[in-house]
C-alpha cells in the first residue's frame, strides 16, 4: 500500500504525514515517559506540529 499510489478513501480516514508524525510522537513520548517515570505533555514536545 505504501508504495502502490493513490487508494481508494469511501470513508474518509486515510491518514496523512502530520497524522504519522504524530503516532511517532505519542510512542517517543510514552517511551520516555515509562523510562522516567513521568508524565509529558504532547503539545510540548511537538514543537509546533499541533
Amino acid at each position: 500500500m505504501l508504495f502502490a499510489g493513490p487508494l481508494d478513501d469511501p470513508l474518509g480516514q486515510l491518514a496523512d504525514i502530520t497524522a504519522g508524525a504524530l503516532s511517532l510522537l505519542i510512542g517517543a513520548a510514552a517511551n520516555r515517559s515509562i523510562a522516567e517515570e513521568k508524565m509529558f505533555n504532547i503539545s510540548a514536545l511537538s514543537a509546533g506540529l499541533i
